[in-house]
């Protein structure tokens, strides 16, 4: 057995490094790895912008009735179908549905209910004045109600073309 004395060989003998080939199969993994995660990536950010004006809508509406239960008040809101907005005058808050993308507008449901332009909740947390409000994505045709009960439950839910009935 043949001992090697460190202190005769060069200290760069030593250096860490990579070959040529082993970048190149480095390189090649990433590219393989990205070009499948990268159009997945995509269609997580893609959420339609009708489900995500469906969601802060929904948001609007739960923090309208906890306004209303906290403060004691009757909170409004105001549902302007032919300018795409809406608005709480207790909260300042106006939304309007073109900072979504995909031409996101308010519309009559699929089978032709009308959605209604004031949604009003009690300091009890009632609605005493409810309905359903639609909104629909016309680019990729994707329908969205928010329904809210006397009772005060608002439920989110999407059309489905198929089955021809709310989900």
């Amino acid at each position: 057995m043949k001992f090697i004395n460190t202190r005769t060989i060069p200290a760069n003998a030593f250096r860490a490094g990579f070959s040529l080939i082993e970048l190149m199969i480095g390189i090649a993994v990433i590219a393989i790895v990205g070009s499948i995660a990268v159009p997945s990536m995509m269609g997580m950010n893609t959420k339609n912008g009708a489900q995500r004006a469906a969601d802060e809508m929904y948001g609007v509406i739960m923090e309208a009735k906890m306004r209303a239960v906290r403060n004691n008040i009757t909170v409004n809101i105001f549902f302007d179908i032919a300018n795409n907005s809406y608005r709480c005058p207790e909260t300042g808050e106006t939304v309007t549905l073109n900072k979504y993308r995909g031409n996101v507008t308010f519309t009559n449901a699929p089978n032709g209910a009308a959605p209604i332009p004031r949604l009003t909740f009690s300091p009890q947390g009632f609605a005493t004045l409810s309905g359903n409000v639609f909104i629909v994505e016309p680019n990729h045709n994707t329908f969205y109600r928010l329904q809210t009960s006397y009772a005060g439950v608002t439920t989110v839910d999407r059309w489905s073309e198929g089955a021809a009935r709310w989900n």
